[in-house]
Formats: structure tokens, sequence, C-alpha cells
């Protein structure tokens, strides 16, 4: 999904009060979200993909394995460790939404203990 497409989607899921009509596409939005988590557009990044982000997280909405899916993909070389060390370039996003959703899933596993060890 590109990012425009995304960001339309998103924008209605807000105004839809965070509701899908099937259960099935709130992993697959995810999954798209986490493609463009470090995008420098604000409002896709900041206002969309990580409040639905939170919210949906905070509504029980993925599975467990969803969510260890999502911190697996959190903590790959192309989020977290995405050009570490690199200067003067856009890649401080995708680290800083990719730690900020990571913190989500903590959060949220501290609440519901959803994790083994």
């Amino acid at each position: 999904m590109t990012a425009e497409t995304l960001k339309l989607k998103l924008t209605q899921i807000k105004r839809d009060n965070y509701v899908i009509n099937c259960e099935n596409l709130y992993y697959s939005y995810a999954l798209d979200m986490l493609k463009h988590i470090g995008t420098t557009d604000a409002t896709l990044r900041d206002d969309l993909i990580y409040d639905v982000f939170a919210k949906w997280i905070n509504q029980n909405r993925f599975t467990t394995q969803q969510i260890q899916t999502f911190l697996a993909i959190c903590i790959d070389s192309q989020h977290l460790m995405k050009c570490v060390g690199a200067e003067n370039d856009d890649t401080v996003f995708t680290r800083t939404f990719s730690a900020l959703i990571i913190a989500l899933i903590l959060y949220s596993h501290n609440q519901k203990k959803f994790f083994t060890s």
C-alpha cells in the first residue's frame, strides 16, 4: 500500500472511531503501518500510524502471535537498528517510532501479561 493510500485509509479509520468492519484487516493494516513508520510525513507518522497503533494495541485488536511479529519487526535491522550512526538523514524517524511501538507493546504486556518468558 502506498503512503498516500495508507494515509487516506487511516484517516477514515480514525473518523470511524478506530473500528474496521473486518477483523482480519487490523493485522494487515498494522503491517502496512510498520512499512511506513519512518515516513517524513508527520501527519501520517505521528497523527495516524502511531495513534492508530496505540489505540488498537490498547483495544486488544491483535493476537499474542501478531504482537510478537510486530515486536520482531520493530527490533530488526530495518527498523530499530536502521542506519544506526548515520548522520543527516531521515532514518532517525524509523528508529524512533519503532522504539515507540516497542514501548506500546511492552506497556500492554505489563498490563495483560500475554508474553511468556
